[in-house]
């Protein structure tokens, strides 16, 4: 899980494999922003799970993955505090075993949350409709780490998306990427997904259009995830493999209808950190909505461009001056009201 500050959740090792001192238990606490939404990603290990009579895998179980903040630190958690009222659709585009969950995080002012740094606690276990169907099942995993919340900066288009730096020594590679897929989970049930393969099924099929608009709240962060198709041998080190080149990735609203993207309607002040825990190809950008105040921001619904293109490094070194992806949704920003169902 990435924060702020720097800060990121990186819990990669089995409990059982953990040493008793500790050394290999590394980046147990993160630093969060109030009233933002942030991405939690948990993964089971599936090979080492039993086949049972009902799936290859216990990875293949409908597993309740759910998520708490002891935000009045009572050392207790209840139903009140549970941070997950997010998740992506049930046709996810992960693999097996993976689970990406939203963790929406408070205001600051709330009456009931006090100053962090606040216990987080993971819990998995088996779905109700599974333990009912074979009986008990003895596996209920937890995982408890660090969370301090702090006030939220103001964005602006200085803090915006920083261009990546390239190595010099940073080879040439005869292809480039291609975009595959865009998801982006909102409120009231909407999501963006934009999947390649779905558009080549659906083409002539236009009533049965996938998502490609969006209802978000205003002052708030989300998540909107790219994935690029990686072709070419898999080994990272490869010239061959498209998605080692350094692609920069920029989204805009255009916040006040007037056709253009200017560079205050960057709506992409946070990326997660290089050593990310995604797969090579997937890009995370955190896209801010602003508040409605009816002049600059209008409630919409407006457009929302989403920019791909090779390091401006990278091009000028390559010569690879052609390759540029837009794609664009519809987004409708309403007033914030996150007691939704």
């Amino acid at each position: 899980m990435a924060g702020e500050k720097g800060t990121e959740i990186r819990d990669d090792k089995p409990t059982t494999s953990l040493a008793s001192n500790y050394l290999n238990q590394h980046h147990m606490a993160v630093t969060l922003f109030e009233h933002t939404v942030y991405l939690l990603r948990i993964q089971l290990d599936c090979s080492s799970q039993l086949r049972t009579d009902l799936t290859p895998t216990g990875c293949n179980l409908a597993q309740d993955v759910n998520v708490w903040i002891d935000i009045n630190d009572d050392g207790r958690f209840d139903d009140s505090e549970i941070g997950a009222p997010y998740r992506w659709p049930v046709t996810s585009y992960m693999a097996e075993g993976i689970y990406d969950i939203q963790i929406y995080v408070p205001l600051i002012g709330n009456r009931y949350m006090k100053n962090g740094p606040h216990r987080m606690r993971i819990s998995v276990v088996p779905s109700e409709h599974y333990r009912g169907v074979c009986g008990y099942y003895d596996y209920n995993e937890s995982r408890e780490y660090m969370v301090t919340i702090v006030p939220r900066m103001k964005y602006s288009s200085l803090d915006a998306t920083p261009t990546s730096v390239v190595p010099h020594n940073v080879p040439c590679s005869p292809d480039v990427g291609k975009l595959i897929l865009v998801v982006m989970a909102g409120e009231h049930r909407t999501q963006i997904r934009d999947d390649e393969s779905t558009r080549a099924a659906l083409t002539g099929k236009t009533p049965n259009y996938q998502h490609l608009a969006i209802v978000l709240y205003e002052d708030t962060v989300y998540l909107l995830r790219i994935q690029l198709e990686c072709t070419g041998t898999q080994d990272r080190d490869s010239v061959g493999n498209n998605c080692n080149l350094p692609h920069d990735v920029a989204a805009w609203i255009d916040l006040n209808d007037d056709g253009k993207f200017s560079d205050t309607e960057n709506a992409a002040p946070h990326r997660w950190p290089l050593t990310s825990y995604v797969p090579q190809g997937i890009y995370d950008l955190q896209i801010y909505v602003p508040d409605i105040d009816g002049a600059r921001t209008k409630s919409g619904p407006h457009r929302m461009r989403l920019d791909v293109t090779l390091n401006e490094q990278y091009r000028q070194k390559c010569g690879k001056n052609y390759y540029r992806e837009t794609r664009e949704y519809n987004v409708t920003i309403v007033k914030k009201n996150m007691k939704q169902t």
